[in-house]
């Protein structure tokens, strides 16, 4: 978990809140939360996917950058492995271009969403690892 200042909702107060990344029933979700010293009111939010990006550069500066390796087997491992990444990050056929070209060190992100797509490759029987790399 990550705090952030942040804005209160009711009285735009400055505050800290807490945010971060699960993973949850095979899916990313993230989340935020607070209680303002100023008027009490008490936020607790969460979604599906990736975070708004100022909340994503805030849990990537505090817990650094994350790399996945896919154990490479083959063509159709290469094609199978960029398939559920298309789907899983809604790529255009462009993008998962551009993944296919950096295998087998194909995506970075925070630690939460690297381990996500781990678990989906790892579903379908494809090995991979993640590698901190900032």
């Amino acid at each position: 978990m990550v705090e952030i200042q942040y804005q209160c909702a009711d009285c735009n107060h400055k505050i800290k809140a807490r945010v971060g990344q699960a993973i949850f029933n095979s899916k990313l979700r993230w989340y935020l939360s607070y209680i303002c010293n100023n008027c009490n009111s008490a936020v607790e939010m969460d979604d599906l996917g990736f975070p708004p990006i100022e909340i994503r550069q805030n849990i990537l500066l505090e817990e650094g950058e994350w790399e996945l390796e896919v154990n490479p087997a083959g063509l159709n491992y290469k094609v199978k492995t960029i398939k559920i990444l298309r789907q899983a990050l809604n790529l255009s056929i462009k993008e998962a271009s551009k993944l296919s070209k950096k295998f087998p060190r194909i995506i970075s992100g925070t630690k939460v969403e690297i381990q996500w797509l781990k678990e989906l490759l790892l579903s379908k029987n494809i090995q991979s690892s993640i590698n901190k790399i900032r």
